[in-house]
């Protein structure tokens, strides 16, 4: 489906056009925390964050560097997509 934000339909599109196997807003990995788009053939996972929901004002300051964590102790590389 081709919902969210420009940038998830964009990466969505891009993953889909090079047939990269690829899960959307996993819940599962890190307990309930979402994480954009997995790839779990290379153990990477993708996070768009936009300014509005990822800014201070929604997000602990420390939230994106917590998730990078958690996701490495599931052996999983964290990749976060900023707008400039």
């Amino acid at each position: 489906d081709k919902s969210g934000t420009n940038i998830e339909v964009f990466i969505e599109d891009f993953l889909k056009r090079h047939q990269i196997v690829h899960k959307k807003r996993d819940r599962l990995i890190l307990e309930n925390l979402e994480l954009d788009f997995v790839i779990p053939s290379h153990n990477i996972a993708i996070e768009c964050n936009g300014l509005h929901w990822h800014s201070d004002k929604h997000k602990d300051k420390r939230y994106h560097l917590y998730k990078t964590d958690k996701s490495l102790e599931k052996g999983i590389k964290l990749i976060h997509i900023f707008p400039l």
